[in-house]
Order: structure tokens, then sequence, then C-alpha cells
């Protein structure tokens, strides 16, 4: 049975890493149970496509900078409160 699931070889490299930061997946396995790792290039397109440089190395290490600096500026994520209860 094949391993259905990413190396850790795979998921140490930055734009794998920066990929899966944004929520954009990096693996898929297909309808005939056939496991299948998105291409690099193809995933640079998609970054692309949402506005995040992975052109290069040094892009993608940026990228990875400013979306974990943006994430520790937040004091907490976005976050709904709801009250119940009586008005006061």
């Amino acid at each position: 049975m094949t391993e259905k699931t990413e190396s850790e070889e795979r998921l140490a490299r930055p734009l794998i890493r920066l990929a899966k930061l944004v929520g954009v997946g990096t693996d898929y396995v297909g309808q005939s149970d056939d496991y299948h790792q998105i291409d690099d290039d193809v995933l640079v397109a998609i970054l692309k496509a949402l506005g995040i440089d992975a052109s290069n190395d040094v892009a993608i290490d940026e990228s990875i900078r400013e979306i974990l600096d943006a994430r520790h500026e937040r004091l907490v994520p976005p976050t709904i409160l709801h009250n119940l209860g009586e008005d006061s």
C-alpha cells in the first residue's frame, strides 16, 4: 500500500510551507485512490493568483515572513462575540 501523505522532506520545503500557511492544498488522493502531489509550478501559479509572490526562494521566504508577521500583529484572530441574556 502506498503512503498517502506528504513526506517530512516535502513538508519541510519552504514552498510547501507557504502554500499550507495560506490554505492551499499541496497534495490529494484522486478518484481511483491514487496519491498525487501538486507540482511546484502549479503551486507558484495558484499563490500568484492569490497575490503571494513565490517566484523564487527569496520571495518565498519574504512571503512567509510577511504572513507570519501579519498574524502576530493581531491580538487575537478575527472573532465574533455574541452575548446571550438580558440587556443591561
